[in-house]
């Protein structure tokens, strides 16, 4: 079998998330596409509304399981990317506006997916760590440090 899927994650022979993480950007597109008409476009919901719902719906499918990814720069890249076209859709904008990545961020008050990767995975390590030493996540973590 050259790939399953197990809990919703990709699981591949070569250990690599490069399948999982186009995944994640095909399931959180189809999600943003889902509500695209209700939320999204509707121009009678408020800008922080529709931030509240990308944040819950789209950014949880999109890093979920983000905790155990192994990230390159290709994959931030990727999951980077699919994120500011999403706030720039919500905000109403193209990119012949050319407004800087950094300006949609702070105007949705949105972290960067970099960021949120590496607080998500800092948090699952606190977690770990604090598990009894007879717990296998936290032998494991022990074993390869």
């Amino acid at each position: 079998m050259k790939q399953f899927t197990y809990l919703s994650s990709i699981i591949t022979p070569k250990h690599n998330v490069d399948d999982e993480i186009q995944s994640r950007i095909h399931l959180a597109s189809a999600s943003f596409g889902r509500l695209r008409s209700r939320v999204f476009d509707n121009g009678n919901l408020r800008t922080e509304t529709k931030i509240s719902v990308y944040r819950a719906v789209c950014i949880s499918t999109l890093l979920y399981s983000s905790e155990t990814w192994t990230n390159y720069r290709r994959h931030i890249k990727a999951l980077e990317a699919f994120h500011i076209r999403c706030l720039q859709r919500i905000l109403g904008l193209t990119w012949q506006d050319k407004v800087p990545y950094t300006e949609i961020l702070q105007c949705t008050q949105i972290s960067n997916i970099k960021a949120s990767l590496l607080k998500r995975q800092l948090q699952w390590c606190g977690h770990v760590i604090r598990m009894p030493e007879n717990r296998l996540p936290r032998q494991f973590l022990r074993a390869t440090t």
